[in-house]
């Protein structure tokens, strides 16, 4: 039935002709509700396969429910292409936006007008809700989730008072400047995201509106209408969006305040030398050259560095994070015996490595290797996140390697930062049918097991490996793995990374990128000397060779990119030490 646009929205959905399907209602509303939070959240490639689903259920008969559904599909198509002007990703993000209300419109009011039975629980959200800003930050409080940015149940947050109160004085509007920007900066595991977090969740943002931007979602900057937060983890990737951001505020065109908060694993002295450098040589754009540093939009010229100090403050402040984890008081032998661990190892002196003492302690097992890569080891193999071993025991009776598969699936989604499951089963390479066609019978088993180890559960998007040294491990991991005994498995993760929708292979290529770089700046704090450090580095050799990946791909050009990078990296290293 085609939509008659002499009549309202709701006589539309009055009117609409009587569908069979609308009747049998309580599998709709069980699909809603689990996408109901992503939509208010923006969190549009989680949600879409699931909007698809109720557009087939809802709208079969219906052109104004598929017309929006379509143009869903089509705008998110369209803007992952990393080469659309500046203009042309606004006028598709407000396509976007268009279809995204009228689907809504469309749904909610056939609730109204009894089109759809049983759902005035979804009315009353819908009235209570729409429009309503969300919390971005919000947070979590399951065990299998503790060592998440927004748990703030198992993990305790402690001191960093005047961090978050200079977090405060940054978004303070009586600067009367419009647009300023800073940024976080410090080593994985210091805790940037769960200062972000944590800080966002204190009530100072209460009249801000806050986009986390990801690869997924990003700021529609024609539409600042109220005082905004931007937020980018990690900036290798989106230094365009930055550099768009910039000529926003320098031609003038915020009429609210804006503020850019940038997180990043580099720590240097000044904001400038932050945003140039060798990682953005290959491909990516210099921001220190777009005028920045002559409009003075720095909030502050020395970035928030999040650094454990070498005193007894920082000694309490570590012991107070594995108290908060084993609950032994602070003072305890073990806590203690712990505080020391972490002084002696290179590169351990992190929160996020107190807090996997404590869990060592809670389970009696050991940290006195002096490596803290064992650490990280001893949890994933306690907390079963190292798939492939599972196989000689949960799976002897399966005739695939569940847990290898799974593993790959992991290494490959936290390289891309994130992928669809739906892609990964594609991608899968020519001599693994059989395989292919177990795991798509075992699909929400599969899923499940995926999940569990990356703590992020969606039903067509495995998320990242994250905290992001947590995930690199795992993936270094599965190289060594691959290497002495599942030799037949580096083609799979080879494809599992490279291939895919053409649509995607670029901005895929920049996130690999960007997670290699990443990988290899948290490598080289690790302690040199150590002969199991040196075999990661001649994994992650053997791994990048440009010859590996096919010839005139995003993929090419990246791994070279990755090569030169690294080098540099390396490089950097050498003249600190």
């Amino acid at each position: 039935m085609a939509k008659d646009h002499n009549k309202s929205d709701g006589e539309q959905a009055h009117n609409l002709d009587e569908n069979p399907k609308l009747s049998k209602a309580g599998n709709l509303v069980e699909h809603v509700k689990s996408i109901i939070k992503e939509l208010y959240n923006d969190n549009r490639v989680q949600a879409f396969d699931q909007l698809n689903e109720i557009a087939n259920f809802v709208g079969n008969g219906s052109d104004y429910s598929q017309d929006a559904i379509i143009e869903l599909r089509e705008g998110l198509k369209m803007l992952r292409n990393d080469n659309l002007t500046l203009s042309e990703r606004k006028r598709i993000s407000k396509s976007i936006n268009s279809a995204k209300k009228a689907w809504l419109k469309y749904y909610f009011t056939s609730v109204k007008y009894g089109r759809i039975k049983d759902n005035e629980w979804v009315l009353n959200a819908y009235i209570k809700k729409y429009g309503k800003k969300v919390n971005p930050f919000e947070t979590v409080n399951e065990e299998k989730h503790w060592l998440r940015a927004n748990n703030d149940t198992f993990i305790p947050f402690v001191g960093r008072e005047k961090e978050m109160s200079a977090l405060t004085d940054f978004i303070s509007i009586e600067t009367q400047k419009n647009f300023q920007m800073w940024a976080i900066v410090g080593p994985s595991g210091a805790g940037k995201t769960r200062l972000m977090v944590h800080w966002g969740n204190s009530g100072v943002l209460d009249k801000w509106r806050v986009i986390n931007v990801d690869q997924y979602r990003q700021p529609d900057l024609t539409n600042i209408d109220q005082p905004t937060l931007i937020t980018i983890d990690y900036i290798y990737g989106y230094e365009d969006l930055i550099a768009a951001i910039l000529s926003c505020a320098r031609d003038g065109d915020f009429v609210h305040p804006v503020r850019l908060l940038l997180l990043d694993h580099a720590t240097p002295d000044h904001m400038e030398d932050l945003l140039k450098g060798p990682r953005f040589d290959y491909g990516g754009t210099q921001l220190a050259d777009s005028g920045i540093v002559e409009e003075n939009y720095f909030f502050k010229d020395e970035p928030l560095k999040l650094l454990v100090t070498e005193n007894k403050q920082g000694d309490q402040f570590l012991a107070d994070i594995i108290s908060g984890v084993c609950k032994y008081p602070p003072d305890h032998v073990e806590i203690q015996k712990g505080v020391a661990y972490l002084k002696d190892t290179i590169g351990a002196r992190q929160p996020l490595f107190a807090a996997l003492v404590g869990d060592a302690i809670l389970n009696n097992l050991s940290f006195v290797s002096g490596d803290r890569r064992e650490l990280i080891a001893g949890f994933l193999q306690h907390r079963h996140r190292i798939t492939w071993r599972m196989d000689q025991r949960e799976y002897v009776n399966l005739s695939y390697r569940k847990g290898a598969w799974a593993a790959c699936f992991i290494a490959a989604a936290t390289a891309r930062r994130g992928a669809d499951y739906r892609v990964l089963v594609d991608c899968i390479p020519d001599g693994f049918e059989d395989a292919k066609k177990q795991i798509m019978q075992d699909l929400m088993d599969f899923k499940a097991l995926c999940a569990g180890v990356v703590s992020g559960e969606t039903e067509t998007h495995l998320k990242a490996f994250e905290p992001d040294i947590l995930g690199e491990s795992h993936f270094l991991l599965l190289l060594q793995e691959i290497k002495s005994n599942l030799w037949d498995f580096d083609r799979v993760l080879l494809a599992l990374i490279v291939e895919g929708e053409r649509s995607v292979a670029e901005q895929s290529a920049v996130q690999f990128v960007a997670f290699m770089t990443r990988l290899a700046r948290n490598l080289t704090n690790d302690d040199q000397s150590l002969m199991e450090t040196q075999q990661h580095w001649d994994a992650i050799e053997t791994f990048l060779t440009p010859e590996r990946f096919p010839e005139n791909s995003p993929f090419r050009w990246a791994v070279a990119s990755a090569c030169f990078e690294l080098a540099e990296i390396l490089e950097e290293k050498k003249v600190e030490e």
